[in-house]
């Protein structure tokens, strides 16, 4: 009379196939996924590497401002004289810690207790020869893998160099002079990344001179002019420029 009855539990279950039938990724549709996932990585990696690389040349601008302080503290302290080294004419050992390399180190008179400017950047006389400077290291001064050569910082002490090198002591310098002498303070180099150095020194086989801090090809260089800003230009092998000059008066 009523015919047969069926289960509608048993037979819901036998149409919607259980558990087998839920949905899983196929291979190909996680091969898809992860060449999108590859493809956005490698859009985004160069950007990414140009943020970090831009952000470390601003902190070594701003380490570089601090210097600058620290050099009219100096000068100030010092009847408007700026540092001068008696037993160098190196433009690296003005501020810093002990080099690795001979004639930069605390047996060369240059430990970090020794250098000019520490003392105005939080290190004196009671600082240990061998201690730690971070000011005086720029983050983009990382060496160079190519020629297995470490850091500027690690090596002289410094990453920064002072406009306190000639190779003839007839092209004047900073060196030993009163800060009112300079007769063109905001274009006047007071110092820079150590590509500020080696890039008007050229020869001798120094291979690290080719250092690029800031832009893969170009030398591109912190500077610190002697009125205390700090811009990123594009050096030249020249002591005068549109830019800049390295000659005080």
């Amino acid at each position: 009379m009523f015919g047969t009855l069926t289960n509608p539990l048993k037979s819901c279950r036998h149409k919607g196939g259980g558990r087998a039938d839920r949905h899983a990724f196929s291979l190909i549709e996680m091969l898809v996924v992860m060449a999108v996932v590859s493809l956005l990585i490698s859009i985004l990696m160069p950007s990414l590497r140009s943020a970090r690389a831009k952000a470390r040349t601003t902190k070594c601008a701003s380490q570089l401002d601090q210097i600058g302080n620290a050099f009219l503290t100096y000068s100030d302290e010092h009847h408007e004289f700026f540092p001068y080294p008696i037993n160098t004419t190196s433009a690296m050992v003005f501020g810093g810690r002990s080099g690795t390399l001979a004639g930069y180190n605390d047996a060369a008179g240059f430990g970090a207790d020794d250098r000019a400017l520490n003392e105005y950047v939080g290190f004196g006389a009671s600082a240990e020869p061998n201690a730690d400077v971070p000011l005086f290291h720029c983050p983009s001064d990382v060496g160079r893998g190519d020629i297995n050569t470490p850091s500027t910082y690690y090596r002289v002490g410094s990453s920064y160099a002072y406009n306190s090198y000639s190779p003839t002591p007839v092209i004047p310098t900073l060196r030993g002079i009163k800060y009112t002498r300079v007769s063109r303070p905001s274009f006047t180099v007071m110092a820079g990344d150590h590509m500020t150095h080696n890039w008007l020194s050229p020869g001798g086989g120094h291979s690290e001179r080719l250092q690029r801090w800031h832009h893969p090809t170009r030398v591109l260089t912190n500077i610190l002019y002697v009125d205390t800003h700090v811009d990123l230009i594009e050096m030249e092998p020249t002591n005068e420029t549109d830019d800049y000059t390295f000659l005080p008066y």
